[in-house]
């Protein structure tokens, strides 16, 4: 496996140097999976985006999603790293549907609106902004790696775990979100679909989403990042009689114990 891990970064750094662009992105369709033919300025450097060329990020909870999601829908992709499944989500809803991408980082959010461009999608929306509880501005972390995130919040295990790897580039001032006023406050579409990955973020974000689930219920994609988090989804779904189900294998989560990783909340009927 290190022998093959090996082989790859060789392959992508080769890549790179040959195709890449001024910034050292590559532009290469994805191909397999879900994302298979769609096109995207990828950093080879990083052994996640190269995950994204061989159809591998997320392939089961990809295929799941895939079949859940619905043409004509509105989605509100929150927190979208270079917008992989912003562009996903513009095939699936259709040229009728509608998505939205929240993003606060800019530079994450210009590769998002490079990447729906190179596909060639009309309707997709962009919010700059971080979704929260606030509805001004706040302080956000610039981190060196995927995990930029809000103050107080955190990846892993525990806080002071999170404080010995993090690394922090720099702090910004971003526009602020509730889920509960966004629609008012940013006049966007109601939700069919929210993804909501936003690094440590979910405990906060889904304590303010109660008057938009109960108006509109929609279903929840969570990516769940610490303890609190887990347990906050699992309050909120009993608080808003959700149904709270596992990405990975599509079970249904019946105990407080086994909310974690990446799942899937449905409303009630």
């Amino acid at each position: 496996m290190a022998l093959y891990n090996r082989f790859k970064e060789t392959l992508f750094e080769g890549i790179t140097r040959l195709g890449g662009d001024a910034e050292g992105f590559v532009t290469l369709p994805v191909l397999a999976g879900p994302a298979r033919g769609l096109v995207f300025r990828f950093d080879l450097r990083m052994r996640q985006e190269s995950s994204y060329v061989l159809g591998k990020y997320d392939g089961p909870i990809l295929s799941r999603l895939a079949r859940i999601c619905r043409p004509e829908w509105t989605v509100w992709d929150c927190g979208t790293y270079l917008g992989y499944y912003t562009v996903l989500f513009a095939r699936w809803v259709g040229a009728n549907g509608k998505v939205v991408a929240i993003e606060p980082d800019p530079e994450n959010l210009r590769r998002t609106r490079a990447n729906v461009a190179l596909n060639g999608f009309k309707n997709v929306q962009f919010a700059q902004a971080a979704v929260g509880g606030s509805e001004t501005e706040i302080d956000f972390i610039v981190s060196g790696n995927t995990n930029s995130h809000i103050p107080g919040t955190y990846v892993g295990a525990s806080d002071i775990a999170y404080q010995v790897i993090e690394r922090h580039v720099e702090t910004l001032r971003v526009p602020c979100l509730s889920l509960d006023n966004a629609i008012d406050r940013y006049q966007l579409p109601p939700p069919h679909l929210i993804k909501l990955d936003i690094e440590g973020a979910e405990k906060i974000a889904l304590g303010h989403a109660r008057d938009l689930v109960a108006r509109f219920k929609p279903f929840i994609l969570l990516e769940l990042h610490n303890p609190e988090c887990d347990k906050a989804a699992w309050e909120f779904a009993r608080a808003t009689d959700y149904t709270l189900v596992s990405l990975l294998n599509g079970q249904p989560i019946t105990q407080a114990e086994r909310v974690g990783g990446t799942i899937l909340c449905l409303p009630p009927k």
